[in-house]
């Protein structure tokens, strides 16, 4: 029991400091977070301005760009190359 007592404003200290830790990181991390958009969210976006596309040639060309980023997203999961393509497709719209 009074190993207990010993250790107990220990453990209470450990788990306030971790408490405050998490919270400090999330709020410090979150701007990062939020400021980024996924490749996924690009991909959408840029299909929909790609389907308004008038010049047929530039819109099946930007479709096929985003087709590869949604495999390169899918197989890979590899978020770098997926952006990369679609950049490809924003190049592509003018963008």
């Amino acid at each position: 029991m009074s190993l207990f007592r010993t250790f107990s404003p220990s453990i209470a200290a450990l788990g306030l400091a971790a408490t405050v830790l998490g919270v400090g990181l999330s709020c410090a991390l979150a701007p990062a977070w939020a400021g980024t958009r996924s490749c996924e969210q690009e991909i959408k976006s840029i299909t929909e301005t790609a389907n308004q596309q008038s010049d047929g040639t530039k819109k099946d060309k930007a479709l096929s760009f985003l087709a590869a980023a949604q495999d390169e997203l899918v197989d890979e999961g590899d978020e770098e190359d997926c952006m990369s393509q679609v950049d490809k497709a924003k190049r592509v719209l003018g963008l």
